[in-house]
């Protein structure tokens, strides 16, 4: 007995899976190839050999490295909105709305989110050693390239709104049903733990720089040492 013929529904679905297994493929072996340069990167720290070990380096410059220190203001700092005498290098204030959409196809509510404002702000810090001040520290350039931010969540309230008659009447006809407003604040703090992956430059005066790498690869800084980057447990992978 014939096999019966493929719909074109059915073609559709083979597709769509055909190309989802070949995009998640081609995600986890970009991951493999980003844990591997890591892993074969130098894993240094900040200390009294660094400055001479770069100054050796072809042009006075590593392009791979995995770096670990901790978080120092060069100047100025940020202060945290709702917790007085937190400070830190990045802060980023998020308000976001929940809606829950009715579905009348799976005849369920299903939740959406929108940002309804994010601000991100950055002061110039420092890698340094946790041990001593006297060891020369590394200046961390362009945060804001690195592909995530090494934030902690420092504050978070999530607010309800009130319904009245007219409010659910309105959700009923629109399929539309606010949840509330989620307000966060988050931090990379002075003091924290970070390990930065990118490019070590010594320039002429002395002074070393953590910079997003000039011969490719991806730039991370990431809260902890580098065990914890990848094992993903520092935001980066």
């Amino acid at each position: 007995m014939d096999a019966p013929p493929i719909t074109p529904g059915e073609l559709l679905c083979l597709g769509s899976s055909l190309a989802f297994s070949g995009l998640f493929y081609y995600l986890y072996r970009k991951k493999a190839r980003v844990v591997a340069r890591i892993q074969e990167a130098p894993k240094l720290q900040v200390d009294d050999d660094l400055p001479a070990l770069v100054s050796a380096a072809d042009g006075r410059c590593l392009p791979y490295v995995a770096l670990e220190g901790i978080v120092l203001p060069a100047k100025a700092v940020l202060t945290s909105h709702y917790h007085e005498g937190l400070q830190g290098v990045i802060q980023k204030l998020l308000l976001k709305e929940h809606r829950l959409i009715w579905n009348s196809l799976a005849r369920s509510w299903s939740e959406s989110e929108r940002v309804l404002s994010e601000q991100v702000y950055t002061v110039p810090f420092l890698l340094a050693s946790p041990d001593t001040e006297a060891v020369t520290p590394v200046s961390v350039e362009s945060p804001l390239r690195a592909v995530s931010l090494p934030l902690e969540t420092v504050y978070e309230r999530f607010q309800q709104p009130a319904h009245g008659f007219r409010d659910l009447l309105g959700q009923y006809l629109s399929g539309e049903k606010p949840k509330g407003i989620l307000e966060t604040e988050e931090m990379l703090r002075v003091g924290a733990g970070l390990t930065g992956i990118g490019e070590l430059a010594l320039h002429l005066d002395g002074s070393l720089h953590l910079q997003p790498p000039a011969q490719g690869g991806e730039y991370f800084l990431c809260l902890g040492d580098w065990q914890t980057v990848l094992g993903g447990g520092g935001g980066g992978l």
